[in-house]
């Protein structure tokens, strides 16, 4: 069982009762009690400060500290630790050996006494093997605390992903163009080669692919070029002389244009092909990129400013060059068509990208930017239909079911942040659970809060 459900039970009084062992402190016939279980400590050192205990007619204040066995203490190395040297009160499930602080007094020792119930939740909770551990009891809270318990957590991932946001600000030095480049061409890159598009985008900034936006063969040449896609070698096929031309040409533009803005190609090796499916193979995701800002007066700005998924789609969807149209790479040719994004990838970078940085906007004080036309809203993720991947289909076979993006991303965090780290303690389905073995209401949740 992981501790911090001891120190749960601790601080909220989960436990049945309380076993003081001897202790010289202890008078021969007085039970110690707990006034105040203490604050809970989120920084190094032991685990409660200002616990109250009284003995007796006096009140003890200090430190507490808690451990599934009273040997955890050593083990730990605490007896070392001047940092420990005021615990007064060391709490504990089984008492297997005597400890001391660095002086070498013992501290005041106290066994809980727990509901084998309340112990096996936790230790389910902890250790089951799928997720959501706490199976259809996440469906199962009362509608408005549901609701509740999703907005914060869609908050919270929004709120997560302007961090990141602010670190690329910083990064960039409020090249508010920039960053979104960024974020789309990372978003583009798939999972797969998000850190090598990311790569090309910090290379390879908007205000020099919007110096060329009116020549498509110049865009393509530069992101294709600084991907070092342009000189590998095709081995699928051979080489036909039509390709080899339209590649040679490219070569041409992108040594005089990485001349002239002092380019270089990322390393070999930093693109990667394996697991990916045609449609995201990057040569044609950058000429895609090439595309739209081909088409587009000022691509980054008017993607901040999209107040709708028809918008979006109507920005993205483009045409791409003739070589483009029938290949995903260099190679063979398809024996279709190829067409532009797809809606899914559509709808996902509206997600990841677009609603993510115009709440950022929306928070930020930027010297008074103004992010959209008067009268012209943002996106908005209850606009979106919720997602649908193998994380939100866990949640689905235990009866969640989002209505909406805003409730598919509160899921994702759900998952990321809270399930598979097992930090049930702070989702109200674990505190409910925990509640249900005690006649109690729990006070707000001691421990580790969650990322604001």
């Amino acid at each position: 069982m992981q501790e911090m459900w001891l120190h749960q039970i601790w601080g909220n009084r989960l436990y049945e009762g309380l076993t003081f062992e001897p202790h010289p402190c202890i008078p021969e016939g007085v039970t110690p009690v707990v006034l105040d279980p203490g604050r809970y400590n989120t920084n190094g050192g032991p685990d409660f400060s200002n616990l109250k205990l009284r003995i007796g007619p006096l009140v003890w204040a200090g430190n507490g500290e808690i451990h599934q066995n009273a040997t955890d203490w050593l083990r730990h190395g605490h007896q070392l630790d001047p940092t420990y040297n005021n615990v007064i009160l060391h709490i504990v499930l089984k008492d297997d050996g005597p400890i001391t602080l660095q002086a070498g007094t013992p501290p005041i020792t106290c066994r809980m006494q727990i509901n084998p119930d309340l112990l096996a939740i936790a230790q389910q909770l902890t250790e089951a093997p799928h997720i959501p551990a706490c199976g259809t009891a996440c469906s199962e809270l009362p509608a408005e605390e549901q609701s509740a318990w999703l907005t914060q957590l869609a908050r919270e991932r929004l709120e997560r992903k302007c961090r990141q946001i602010e670190t690329a600000m910083s990064f960039s030095q409020g090249d508010l163009a920039a960053v979104t480049h960024l974020f789309l061409m990372r978003y583009l890159g798939s999972k797969v080669n998000n850190d090598a598009f990311e790569q090309i985008a910090r290379r390879l900034p908007p205000a020099i692919l919007l110096k060329h936006k009116g020549s498509l063969q110049a865009l393509e040449a530069l992101l294709l070029g600084v991907g070092g896609l342009l000189e590998e070698h095709t081995t699928s096929s051979p080489t036909e002389p039509e390709e080899e031309l339209y590649r040679e040409r490219l070569r041409e533009e992108y040594t005089f244009l990485a001349h002239k803005y002092q380019l270089s190609s990322i390393p070999p090796g930093t693109m990667r092909m394996l697991r990916l499916r045609p449609t995201a193979f990057p040569h044609r995701r950058l000429a895609y990129v090439a595309a739209l800002y081909n088409r587009s007066d000022n691509l980054p700005g008017q993607l901040l400013r999209v107040a709708s998924l028809g918008e979006l789609e109507q920005l993205l969807t483009v045409e791409l060059s003739d070589y483009w149209q029938r290949h995903y790479h260099w190679g063979a040719a398809s024996d279709n068509s190829l067409g532009s994004l797809g809606r899914s990838t559509i709808e996902s970078i509206a997600i990841n990208v677009v609603l993510p940085l115009q709440y950022y906007l929306s928070q930020a004080n930027l010297g008074g930017l103004s992010v959209a036309p008067t009268g012209h809203a943002a996106m908005s993720a209850h606009d979106l239909p919720p997602e649908r991947n193998s994380v939100i289909r866990r949640f689905t076979a235990q009866g969640l079911q989002p209505r909406d993006t805003s409730e598919s991303q509160a899921l994702l965090e759900l998952y990321e942040c809270y399930c598979e780290p097992r930090r049930c303690w702070l989702c109200p389905v674990g505190r409910t659970l925990l509640q249900s073995y005690s006649a109690r209401t729990l006070p707000p949740s001691v421990g580790e809060q969650p990322d604001a």
